[in-house]
């Protein structure tokens, strides 16, 4: 089943039609539900910590999904100041069942990592480069990983190894990771922007400026590129000429 609000977004049109042909039941929540509230924001925090994942190791942000799979993991495998939770882990408390945390702590998100090259003999390498995106459920036992491999593919697979001190160290091996990393950011994109888009960095914005009488000139329309790459930004707008107020861009 699904639970969620009332938005229209996720009731209706094609997510309702993507429910019924998976045999899965929508259930709405009344409005002002007790505890709506706090199920945000924990939604919040797995956002905020999987932005972070995806900043701080570079990551193309074209894989949040598998990102945000392994934080709910992690956040559902440790335990809490909740005195409904009696010390126990969330999953425990749900299930019944000892938490196995085994597949999500032995990588760190997106790390490197060597894995088994199946069909290649003798005298071609049986091991090629790789990523880990976190833990692959139903595929293989209960350690598998989906890996990024070098040709941009992301695959379940159960034999992987960390890289060993020398291979980290070496030359030849750090050249291959360089060109593993430009051909994933060239087709992907990295953890600031999603392929093809433009660089949208302070340096190539131009402002405007005020003129002698200080009002303000606003650069003409043709200037910017393309003004849909504004669309859903969140800004900080001035009211009655003392307060600002949050809005987004709708058009």
């Amino acid at each position: 089943m699904i639970i969620s609000d009332a938005a229209r977004e996720q009731v209706q049109g094609d997510a309702l039609l993507l429910c019924n042909e998976a045999g899965c039941q929508m259930y709405e929540l009344a409005k002002d539900t007790p505890a709506a509230n706090r199920a945000e924001s924990y939604i919040k925090m797995i956002e905020d910590a999987t932005k972070k994942d995806l900043v701080t190791s570079n990551c193309p942000m074209l894989f949040w999904d598998y990102c945000i799979e392994r934080r709910a993991k992690i956040i559902n495998a440790v335990a809490r100041d909740n005195s409904h939770l009696q010390g126990q882990v969330p999953e425990m408390k749900m299930t019944g069942q000892a938490c196995d945390i085994s597949h999500i702590c032995e990588f760190e998100w997106y790390e490197w990592v060597t894995c088994r090259k199946e069909g290649h003999s003798f005298p071609l390498p049986s091991e090629r480069l790789g990523r880990v995106l976190g833990p692959a459920d139903h595929a293989g036992h209960a350690m598998s990983q989906w890996i990024l491999t070098e040709g941009g593919k992301v695959l379940p697979i159960q034999t992987v190894r960390r890289l060993t001190p020398a291979e980290i160290d070496s030359p030849t091996e750090k050249d291959c990771r360089k060109d593993f990393d430009d051909y994933v950011i060239k087709r992907f994109g990295d953890s600031l922007r999603p392929p093809g888009a433009q660089d949208t960095s302070d340096d190539n914005v131009e402002y405007y400026d005020d003129d002698v009488d200080g009002e303000s000139q606003l650069l003409d329309t043709d200037v910017f590129p393309d003004y849909d790459e504004y669309l859903n930004t969140e800004v900080l707008l001035p009211q009655d000429g003392e307060h600002m107020r949050a809005a987004r861009v709708i058009g």
